[in-house]
Formats: structure tokens, sequence, C-alpha cells
């Protein structure tokens, strides 16, 4: 029994997380406050395919690319903290201080769940494969493959073989029916990376060279470093390292990679909107506060 148990009802208990999760938000809402928040999100690239969900809810590459955006968002995220206090110290120290005590009260405390995005995934991509009026469909397998993967993490014991070996599966025939030499270096890549997880080095490595064979930097790339890795001296490092391959693809088309200076930009536009819709909502609860007095 915790000490709110016995202290408060359980009603009044609920009520005072209502109470905090308000307090939160509007701690979190306060401009400037929450520019750096606002910046992270637009640098991960959530707030690009938020847009693009609501526009198209039923493509499951969206929920993909916002699994993988929202993973690279609480990446950058570790490191706002230290923004916050470099920036606005007393700001900082004053918002973690009421938060960190609102969290014990609030039962919604970061209810997120990105397994949600990868449910949302899978559910659609087993719906169009099992629809038997269409062709199987590669890019519905692609898709499926790599959130099952994905998946994996939040998998136990046996479960996990059995994911990954489905990965597998699905990965393998999108290659046997892909006939584009770019998308097929590309799935080879994942199949790769799949075999890393069940950790085949053997089959692994075996995928990476043809990807590499086919036209694929970011294997050819993957291939040195390892190899690298492996090498005993400086000079075997270094003879591997100016390999050259004819790796005239690079860009993935089923992993959410959007380039630097289209985040820069969609960062900045992102905390304008969000900063300016904060002060117009601060200025609003301003006014109806003083008109109360």
């Amino acid at each position: 029994m915790g000490f709110l148990d016995k202290i408060l009802s359980k009603a009044e208990q609920e009520k005072l997380s209502g109470i905090a999760r308000k307090a939160k938000q509007e701690i979190s809402s306060l401009p400037i406050i929450s520019a750096i928040g606002d910046a992270t999100q637009g640098m991960s690239g959530l707030s690009e395919i938020q847009q693009e969900i609501k526009k198209n809810p039923m493509e499951p590459l969206h929920w993909l690319a916002y699994y993988e955006a929202f993973k690279t968002y609480k990446r950058m995220s570790r490191g706002v903290d230290v923004g916050r206090a470099i920036i606005n110290p007393v700001g900082f120290v004053l918002v973690k201080g009421v938060a960190g005590g609102l969290n014990t009260l609030d039962k919604e405390y970061e209810a997120f769940d990105p397994r949600k995005c990868l449910g949302m995934a899978i559910s659609l991509t087993m719906k169009n494969l099992k629809n038997k009026a269409l062709p199987p469909n590669r890019r519905d397998l692609v898709i499926l493959a790599k959130a099952l993967t994905y998946s994996v993490a939040y998998a136990n014991g046996p479960q996990k073989d059995k994911m990954l070996q489905r990965a597998i599966l699905y990965i393998t025939r999108a290659i046997d029916l892909e006939t584009s030499k770019q998308k097929k270096a590309e799935f080879f890549f994942y199949l790769a990376e799949f075999y890393s997880q069940t950790e085949n080095e053997k089959m692994r490595m075996r995928a990476l060279n043809i990807s590499r064979k086919l036209g694929f930097e970011p294997a050819h790339e993957l291939l040195k470093e390892i190899l690298k890795k492996q090498a005993t001296d400086e000079a075997a490092k270094s003879k591997i390292e100016n390999v050259k391959s004819d790796t005239p693809y690079r860009i993935f088309e089923f992993t959410y990679q959007p380039k630097l200076e289209d985040r820069l930009e969609n960062t900045w536009e992102h905390v304008k909107t969000q900063q300016q819709q904060k002060f117009s909502d601060t200025g609003k609860r301003i006014s109806d506060f003083m008109k109360k007095w």
C-alpha cells in the first residue's frame, strides 16, 4: 500500500490524478519551456508523419515510419534535458521538480505505447495479405517482416525466435517476388539484419554481400565496418577501407530516414507552428483568468 492509499480514498486519488494530469499539460504547453521538445519532435520526423497518418491512417508504412521516428525521438530526447538546463536553468529545475511530483499522481503518465504503431502495421499488412482476391504484395511482406522484428523487443522466450523466423520467411518471399534490382538489394539488407538478430553470422554476411553485389551502398559500408573490426592490424584495416564497389543505390524505401536539410526545415516549421499556437493559447488563458477577477 502506498502513501496516498493511507491518507486518501480511491475517489480522492482519482480526482488528484486528474488535477495532476491537467497541471502537467498546462506546464508542458507553456511557450519557450516547450520549444526544445517541439524541436526534438520536428527533428525526429514525428510531426511530419503525424500529418501523413491523419491523411491516410490505412497506410501501414506510415505506422512503421512513426515507430522508427518515435525511437529516434526517444534517443534524441535523452539530451533534451541538458539543453533545457543550459538555456533556462531556473525554468528547467522548476518544471522538472513539479513534473516529478505530479508524475507520481498521474496514472496516465507517458501513456503512449509505440507497440501500438507496430500493431497497426502488422494488422493492416496481414489484412491485405489474407485477401485472396489480391496477389501477394511484396511491399506488405517487407513492412510486415520489419514490424515483426521490431516487435521482438517486446516478446519473451520462444516467441522471439518464432517471430524472427516468420520475418525471415516474409522478407525471403518478398525477395523472390521482387523484379527491381534496387528493391531486391534493399530487401537483402533487411534479411541480413534479421539474421543478425538470430545470431546467424554466416547467413548475415551472405545476405549483406548479395545486397552489396546488387548495388546497395549501405550494405557495402556495413560490410567494411564489420571486416575492419575483424582485422588484426592497421594495414588490413586500411586495405578494407579502400575497397571500392559499384553501389549506385543509397536510398531506403522502407526505412524512415529523412534528409537532414528536410529535417531542419520541418523542425523550424513545427516549432514555429507549435509555439505560435501556445502563445495564443497562453494569452487566452491569462485573459480568461483576469476576467474572473
